[in-house]
């Protein structure tokens, strides 16, 4: 858990450059310590299954797509 904290802490302080960032981190129902074992949205406690990838579309890419449109 400390290293995934310190690893997302390093991504969204916004020290380095980034196009995109999909911060899962801060989604309540899949970021958060220990949610990566739900299998509504985990395959395998690391990768997203269908479910989990259709939130971060709903959630992330969808609204950044239509804001660029």
């Amino acid at each position: 858990e400390l290293n995934r904290s310190t690893f997302n802490n390093l991504i969204t302080a916004g020290n380095v450059a980034y196009d995109f960032v999909v911060d899962v981190a801060s989604d309540p129902l899949m970021g958060q310590a220990g949610q990566n074992t739900n299998t509504t949205y985990y395959a395998d406690n690391l990768h997203t299954n269908i479910t989990g990838r259709d939130r971060l579309n709903s959630l992330y890419f969808v609204p950044q797509i239509l804001a660029n449109c």
